[in-house]
Parts: C-alpha cells; sequence; structure tokens
C-alpha cells in the first residue's frame, strides 16, 4: 500500500536536510541562469487535494502536493505518480489506537504557474504507477503562457554529469537545486519498474515531479525519490521511460507475465570458471535445479565480469498454479532469458521492462537459455501470450 496523502513523510521518502545547490563551478558548467530563464515558465506546482469516503478523526480532506512540468502545447503535464494517485485509493493511517485504513473517494488537482501567478484547475489522464509516472491536462491554461520541456530521448546521461532540478521543496515555488549524475541504473525495489538515475542534487518534499535538467538544456529525467535522512542521495525516473502515448489512455496497468527473473546480481566467492560452493548454493536457493553440473553452468552463465555478453537474466519464479502465461509457455525457474519479443535483455528489470512494452493478446517470442541435467546447454524460443492480471 502506498501513502500519498502523507507525501512529505512517507511516500516521497524525501530527506528533510536541506544542503549546498552546488558549487559556483558547477553552475556555470550547467549555465544555470540561462536553464532557470527557460524553464520557470515551465514548471508548476500541483495541488491534490483527497477526499476520503467518510470522515476520520474529524478530517474528510487533506492535501498533498508536488510538480510537474509542461510537456507539450496541448496542455499536457508531467510528474509522478504518488504526487496525484495513491496506488489502492486507500491510506494507512497509524494512531494511538491502532492503525486504519481509510477508502479514498475522489482528488481534486489544482497547478499554479509560479512566474505568471495563476492557478488552474487540472484534470487527471493517465497513471503509471509501475513507473511512477502520471499526466495531468489544464483545460484553461493558454498555450502562450508556459514554455515546453526540452526532451531528448536519443542522449543517454552520463555519471559525473552535471544536473539541475526545479521545482517547490517546501512549497518553495520555482526553486532550482544543481548537482550530478552519481550512478546510472540502480534498481532500489520500490516500483516494480525501475531504471533510476542516482544524483546528489538536492530533493525534498515537494520535489517530486520536478525535471531533472542536463547542461544541454534537456530533461532527462523526473525527480522522485530520497532515501530519508540521507545526504545527496535522490533518484529520478529516465524521461525514457516516460511514454505518452501509453499515458493518454488512462490508467496503465502491467500486463500478466507470470514470471520473475534476477534483477540484481549477486557477489561470486569464486571465479566465471571455478564457482565455489557458495554460489552454488545461492543458485540452488533461488532456482531449486539440484544438479551439479547444471548448477555450475548456471553459475558460468550468470557471472558478471561486465563483458558485452554477461546476462543474469535468471528465471526465479513462475506462476504456475494460476496458469500464467509464462507457465503456458513452457518457461521453468533456471531458464536464462535472452531476448524479449526481439529485445536483448541482460537482466530481470529488462525483461520486466520489455514485457511492460508488449500487448495483451498478441503472440511475440521469448529467446532463452536452458540448462539440462548434466549441464548441457540449449537454446530455446517459446511463445508467450500476455494476459491481463486475474
Amino acid at each position: 500500500m502506498r501513502v500519498l496523502a502523507m507525501a512529505a513523510l512517507v511516500a516521497m521518502l524525501c530527506s528533510p536536510v536541506l544542503h549546498n545547490a552546488g558549487s559556483p563551478q558547477d553552475a556555470l558548467s550547467l549555465d544555470t541562469v540561462k536553464i532557470y530563464d527557460y524553464y520557470k515558465d515551465c514548471v508548476v506546482d500541483i495541488e491534490t487535494v483527497i477526499e476520503f469516503d467518510k470522515e476520520f478523526l474529524g478530517i474528510k480532506t487533506i492535501t498533498g502536493g508536488g510538480t510537474g512540468f509542461f510537456l507539450d502545447k496541448e496542455k499536457h503535464i508531467v510528474t509522478v505518480a504518488h504526487v496525484v494517485k495513491d496506488e489502492d485509493d486507500q491510506l494507512e493511517v497509524n494512531t494511538p489506537f491502532g492503525s486504519a485504513v481509510i477508502k479514498i473517494a475522489s482528488y481534486t488537482y489544482f497547478v499554479t504557474m509560479p512566474s505568471k501567478n495563476r492557478k488552474y484547475k487540472a484534470e487527471l489522464v493517465g497513471v503509471d504507477t509501475s513507473r511512477d509516472l502520471a499526466m495531468l491536462v489544464v483545460p484553461d491554461v493558454d498555450p502562450a503562457d508556459y514554455n515546453v520541456a526540452k526532451i531528448d530521448k536519443t542522449r543517454a546521461p552520463t555519471v559525473g554529469e552535471p544536473v539541475c532540478a526545479i521545482g517547490a521543496p517546501y512549497s518553495l515555488s520555482n526553486s532550482l537545486t544543481a548537482g550530478r549524475v552519481s550512478a546510472l541504473h540502480r534498481y532500489i525495489n520500490f516500483w516494480y519498474l525501475e531504471d533510476f538515475i542516482q544524483t546528489d542534487c538536492p530533493i525534498n518534499p515537494g520535489n517530486s515531479g520536478s525535471p531533472l535538467i542536463d547542461a544541454r538544456g534537456n530533461v532527462i529525467g523526473l525527480a522522485d525519490l530520497t532515501v530519508r535522512s540521507a545526504n545527496g542521495l535522490g533518484f529520478a525516473v529516465p524521461i525514457t521511460m516516460l511514454n505518452v502515448e501509453q499515458l493518454k489512455t488512462g490508467i496503465v496497468k502491467m500486463p500478466w507475465f507470470g514470471a520473475e527473473a534476477m534483477v540484481m546480481n549477486f557477489p561470486r566467492m569464486g571465479t566465471a570458471d571455478k564457482p565455489r560452493f557458495q554460489d552454488l548454493d545461492r543458485v540452488y536457493t533461488m532456482t531449486g535445479v539440484d544438479d551439479p553440473e547444471a548448477l555450475i553452468a548456471l553459475c558460468k552463465l550468470t557471472y558478471d565480469n561486465r563483458s558485452p555478453n554477461d546476462r543474469w537474466s535468471m528465471v526465479t519464479s513462475v506462476d504456475g498454479n494460476m496458469a500464467s502465461p509464462a507457465a503456458k509457455a513452457g518457461l521453468k525457474k533456471g531458464d536464462i532469458v535472452t531476448k524479449v519479443n526481439g529485445k536483448t535483455v541482460k537482466n530481470g528489470m529488462d525483461v520486466r521492462l520489455a514485457i511492460a512494452e508488449a500487448s495483451v493478446g498478441k503472440e511475440f517470442e521469448i529467446e532463452l537459455l536452458r540448462v539440462a541435467k548434466g549441464g548441457t546447454i540449449s537454446k530455446m524460443t517459446v511463445k508467450v501470450t500476455l494476459q491481463n492480471k486475474p
């Protein structure tokens, strides 16, 4: 259960620590003055008014919020999903008398353009809670009054490059903070689909949904999370995960595949050629494969030495009891997925992302390696048809 209304305390997981927004040298290389001059007319404050289905402790409505930015001249705004909607449309609240679950009856949205001192009512267009992304539309805004975010999905960010964020930390509208890209492809197991950009750019309550902007003035991500009480440890959803056409369809639901593969590899005690007992035991625990030669082969196949051929998308669970699409296709624990619908995958998150792009009811192929008893490796192709989750 995700808690939206207590965004400043829980859902945003934002650090309460305010810290330096970067050195003057960083600001010059980033040309923050030029970036701010453009994006002050693009970034907006989002106010989410939540109405409960019944009064709780004398309260019927509460307000949360965050940041967003204009995507196009059709009046669309993008932000992160936890700013505008709770995944289960209910809140869990801890009281001195125990915890209580409160159902949400409705959401009302307002968007403020700080640079114009104007406030508008907004409408929800679509939500993707798997990626934590959402889209609003502002019917009454004049397109001439705002700038559109600059987006280039063809260039991947690099570790060390300077970035800045513009948002409303602690309701301080149009605040600019600066830092650098600290790491790429982070998985922290908060959302189902993740490929986070890690940054030391300060992200505080109210910054969720802020554009993370590079030195070229392009949005490379949306500020999403910060580890509470940590300093300079923020995470942004990469702009490449934004699927505008999907969001325009409404509530985006993850297709049901019914299998999971290893997202993060594990540190090995042995080498690529000589796995040790601890490595074999770890793979056995994940897959249930009990043949020694097969375990050795799986350890070798999934060993990570940073070469282009590395892969650790080893299947660790298959939901067979519910006759899942994966089970019907014949996937087994211990299979190593190499391609999904023609797209090369290296880990379990790649598999999830590829599945998310596939269509329900349309057959596609999954290529895999299967290790048989004795360690024999064979290439296989299976056909999968995704379903809506029952």
